[in-house]
């Protein structure tokens, strides 16, 4: 995720949000930092927003008009059934 966003800054010299985007179907714990040091010097200390759509609820965003939450509601745990009550 670092040198991704070292290079784009690098590159276009603006300000970058990044974003990891985790998409795996078991619920983990990943970190959000990448550092870098000595024992004497804090060389690093990059960090960025992830996104872990598994620990996300996929009722908030069910019923949304949007073509990307509707992709990724199946990681979110969602699993279609015969009837849906609560679709509006």
């Amino acid at each position: 995720m670092f040198i991704y966003f070292s290079r784009l800054y690098e590159k276009h010299r603006r300000k970058i949000l990044p974003i990891a985007v985790f998409t795996y179907d078991q619920v983990r714990d990943e970190p959000d930092t990448f550092e870098q040091g000595f024992a004497f010097l804090d060389v690093l200390r990059f960090c960025f927003y992830k996104l872990e759509l598994k620990k996300l609820s996929w009722r908030e965003y069910i019923n949304l008009d949007n073509p990307v939450a509707a992709a990724l509601l199946s990681k979110m745990g969602f699993k279609q059934a015969g009837s849906l009550p609560y679709l509006a």
